[in-house]
């Protein structure tokens, strides 16, 4: 961290073969996440959602993000102007992560959606990932100096520090603990272990320190951002109930809690928590509502809690598992006509975003 950009990446070019070609490897079995991640601005709504708390820093990011699809040397620009900012080096040496853009960079280091580099060669999949960092980049750093201009010395490294954790987790950067140095691989067997791990890790910070005592407080940024997220969630899912609009679902072990129906179409406000929620409500209870009657059902843990892993595996895993158990995730037996199998690849390669919309139409 007290070197520059261009010496780091000088430094990681001069990796071994054997290194390269095993993260080159790691990359390649990781092109089917890409590509089911290519043709989406989901960021602002599903990494960046926890920290709406912060207007003027979410609504600049999504001009960044914007600007950064457009064209390289916009998001070649917005890097620059990230790393050449005062508070920089407060935020480098507190740990805040912000993705590299060099193709030196070792994978532990990128944005997980985006750790592929043979995927960079299919059209439309840089733009994705220029605007997917460059919104991710943007907001982290954004809100990460407007506390430091405010905080100034009166904040300490240690605080520094929590800040920087609480806004990498609430932005669905978490951390792995022992398997950190393994996160490319455990990449292999989870769609995006470091955004599930946030989702836990990002409450923790409402304890990083005592609210009440004066001065800055790791604890009550996170209670700001928290709320704001919770908050305006709840406000949406109201509004869209009370106008007749849209069907909410408000009991956790249902599939549809937390969203809001319109006709066929579903829309998750809340993250990915909705189904950790709904994981952890059958779990206790033991029981599942469906999704179409609403009727409850006897649903055994150890099922639920392999429904669940299943439901967070990467492309790879999943059609194995789906193979090995004859059945897909959403229960529905498997068949082996040419069109079935079609649909099978159809839905490692194609982008999800891209899916809905075909389903959509078909519906």
């Amino acid at each position: 961290r007290v070197f520059g950009k261009e010496f780091v990446e000088a430094v990681l070019t001069k990796r071994g073969l054997g290194q390269k070609a095993w993260e080159e490897f790691l990359g390649d079995l990781g092109l089917p996440r890409t590509l089911l991640s290519t043709v989406d601005f989901s960021a602002p709504l599903r990494q960046g959602a926890m920290l709406v708390g912060q207007p003027k820093e979410f609504g600049g990011a999504l001009k960044d993000m914007f600007q950064a699809a457009v064209s390289e040397k916009n998001f070649l620009a917005l890097d620059d102007a990230i790393r050449q900012h005062p508070k920089f080096e407060v935020a480098d040496r507190a740990g805040l992560y912000v993705a590299p853009t060099g193709r030196a960079a070792t994978l532990t280091e990128l944005e997980e959606a985006f750790a592929s580099r043979l995927a960079e060669k299919i059209p439309g999949v840089k733009i994705a990932q220029r605007a997917y960092v460059g919104f991710l980049n943007s907001l982290r750093s954004k809100t990460f100096y407007s506390y430091a201009e405010t905080w100034g010395e009166t904040a300490t490294p240690a605080q520094y520090e929590k800040l920087a954790t609480f806004i990498n987790r609430a932005s669905g950067r978490g951390t792995l603990g022992p398997l950190e140095n393994a996160a490319p691989v455990v990449a292999q067997a989870f769609f995006s272990p470091r955004f599930l791990a946030s989702r836990f890790q990002a409450p923790l910070s409402l304890f990083a320190d005592n609210p009440l005592k004066r001065g800055p407080s790791v604890s009550r940024v996170a209670a700001r951002n928290l709320t704001a997220f919770v908050g305006m969630n709840v406000g949406l899912l109201s509004l869209l109930k009370a106008s007749g609009r849209a069907d909410v679902n408000l009991d956790p072990r249902s599939a549809d809690f937390g969203k809001a129906k319109i006709g066929n179409t579903r829309v998750d406000f809340f993250a990915g928590y909705a189904q950790i929620a709904r994981f952890v409500a059958m779990s206790m209870t033991g029981t599942g509502v469906t999704g179409a009657t609403g009727r409850p059902y006897d649903a055994n843990r150890l099922e639920t809690t392999i429904r669940f892993l299943r439901s967070k595996g990467a492309p790879i895993p999943g059609a194995a598992a789906n193979v090995l158990s004859g059945r897909d995730l959403a229960g529905d037996e498997l068949r082996w006509d040419g069109e079935s199998i079609r649909d099978q690849v159809g839905n490692l390669l194609t982008p999800m975003n891209v899916q809905a919309v075909l389903e959509a139409v078909e519906e």
